[in-house]
């Protein structure tokens, strides 16, 4: 055995020990121990995903972490437990809401590994997602519901790929139906389709919304994308967001009720309109496009909202959502709270430096290819 393997399995060992003290051991409250061993967590979790190693080793990992948790007592986040407490043989049992949540995300990981096999990808991509500490902690750990719209927006394009459009626009529906936010990217899906098969898609989707919505299941969280967000008052706040109301509080204020839903909708449509959507691909990837404006310019930035970019950016060459899910573990420690301006001006300004270096070698990339078909 190699000093490489010998560190690769030191690292899922060490992960397996960390998800196991967060899970059972380590108070939520107890913020110092929380960063400490979110630290060592990611490092492993970089670690692993780098290794040279057969991905289905890798995905055992991943899911061998979320099993470790299957029996965790920490209640499912609130959202979770509302959309699943109409069903009696869920309602009090939170290790059934594990196992469903568990296969769900075994879902999304085959989902992104057939995509990202079709787009010529480098397997190890799928790890980037179904390793990540924050996809664990947030959609196993805490059961939150971000997990379902993940899976079928993922199946959605999967769908798009196979030009599938009646089961995409259904797919597409049944994640709409738990969280509003992928309906921005409508537009881009019409460019990539063309009007026909959009009418066919849309149709879908729409269909699936009424039935979902007669059904009772539809949630109605489209105010927490054009509203402003009621939880601005709490500290669990890691957004570009305090730092424009500290330096212009009426913009602050406007920001989240009015510019935002306006400069989201312009940005998909001129994706749309000014760039080709010639492949599932280039889709995923202005999906994750307007989705990081969102996120930056969001009244606040929760852990979970990480997961759905770090699903698309799996499908590309993009790594900056990587660094921005292990930065944000710093910026949402209330232990650091009065200096959270200073520390989310240095989160953004790595993560900015970081997405404008890898933008430079993609460009450098495609004027190299470029030459070479000359």
């Amino acid at each position: 055995m190699n000093k490489a393997t010998i560190w690769y399995y030191s690292a899922v060992g060490v992960s397996a020990f960390v998800y196991l003290a967060l899970g059972y051991f380590i108070s939520w409250q107890a913020y110092g121990q929380q960063l400490m061993l979110s630290a060592i967590i990611f490092v492993a979790y970089v670690a692993i995903a780098q290794h040279k190693t057969n991905v289905r080793t890798g995905i055992g990992a991943a899911i061998g972490f979320r099993l470790l948790l299957l029996f965790s007592t920490l209640s499912p986040a609130a959202s979770s437990a509302g959309f699943w407490g109409s069903l009696s043989f869920a309602e009090n049992s939170t290790m059934l809401l594990r196992i469903l949540w568990l296969l769900c995300e075994a879902g999304t990981m085959v989902l992104l590994l057939r995509l990202i096999r079709k787009m010529g990808l480098p397997d190890k991509n799928v790890l980037l997602y179904a390793l990540n500490p924050l996809v664990i902690l947030e959609l196993t750990l805490h059961l939150h519901i971000v997990a379902w719209p993940i899976l079928f927006l993922t199946l959605a394009l999967y769908f798009l790929y196979y030009h599938r459009h009646v089961f995409a626009g259904a797919a597409f529906g049944v994640g709409v139906s738990v969280l509003s936010l992928p309906l921005l990217f409508i537009p881009l899906v019409f460019r990539r389709t063309g009007p026909g098969p959009f009418l066919v898609f849309l149709g879908a989707l729409a269909a699936v919304l009424l039935l979902l919505y007669y059904a009772g299941s539809v949630q109605a969280d489209m105010q927490e994308l054009l509203l402003p967000d009621k939880r601005l008052d709490q500290t669990f706040n890691a957004s570009l967001y305090p730092v424009f109301s500290s330096l212009m509080p009426g913009a602050g204020k406007v920001l989240p009720g009015y510019v935002l839903p306006v400069v989201l909708v312009a940005i998909s449509v001129a994706l749309a309109v000014f760039r080709k959507q010639n492949s599932v691909r280039r889709l995923a990837g202005y999906m994750a496009t307007v989705l990081t404006v969102y996120l930056l310019l969001s009244p606040a930035v929760y852990p979970w909202q990480l997961a759905p970019l770090l699903a698309l950016t799996c499908l590309s060459q993009f790594r900056f959502a990587i660094v921005w899910s292990g930065l944000l573990f710093i910026a949402l420690n209330p232990g650091f709270r009065q200096h959270e301006t200073a520390l989310l001006l240095l989160e953004y300004a790595i993560v900015f430096l970081w997405l404008i270096v890898e933008i430079y070698f993609y460009r450098q990339r495609r004027k190299q290819l470029n030459i070479q078909k000359q």
